[in-house]
């Protein structure tokens, strides 16, 4: 069996003075790093990863519960 020896790189930030490894956001958008010490967001451009301002997120709406308990029953009281 021939194993083929692939090399492993992490993208690295251009924001901080030792350039630290950038952290892959899922949550977000496709594409979207961020670097753990400064807090900058880097988008795939292309081959190249470079820095864009943060997405804004759309909140999440509080709703109403859903079920409903009739207290006026004999076992509540």
């Amino acid at each position: 069996m021939n194993a083929t020896m692939l090399p492993l790189t992490v993208p690295t930030c251009d924001c901080c003075r030792e350039p630290a490894a950038l952290l892959a956001r899922r949550d977000v958008a496709d594409g979207l790093w961020v670097c753990p010490d400064s807090g900058y967001t880097y988008r795939v451009m292309g081959d190249r990863l470079l820095r864009t301002p943060m997405p804004t997120v759309a909140p999440i709406p509080a709703t109403a519960p859903t079920v409903r308990i009739d207290l006026s029953r004999s076992g509540y009281a």
